[in-house]
């Protein structure tokens, strides 16, 4: 079965979940997804929830859009 590789650097953890930001075609719209992960090999995770192949997901970048979003959305965490 293939399954997406998430880079180290894209994930992002927001109280006890682990999230990444998938790419829009809007180039300042992010969709937050929390994923569930695997084992990291060689800097990236299989992801087994959450995205799919083939889904955009922001790796540089990735802090500032987390702390953009708890900005925003302080109350909920």
């Amino acid at each position: 079965k293939t399954v997406p590789l998430v880079p180290k650097e894209a994930v992002q953890v927001l109280g006890n979940r682990k999230i990444v930001f998938e790419a829009t075609d809007d180039p300042k719209t992010f969709i937050l997804r929390p994923v569930r992960l695997t084992q990291e090999k060689d800097n990236a995770y299989p992801a087994i929830e959450g995205i799919f192949v083939g889904d955009k997901i922001v790796t540089s970048g990735s802090f500032l859009l987390r702390a953009e979003f708890l900005k925003t959305n302080q109350a909920d965490f």
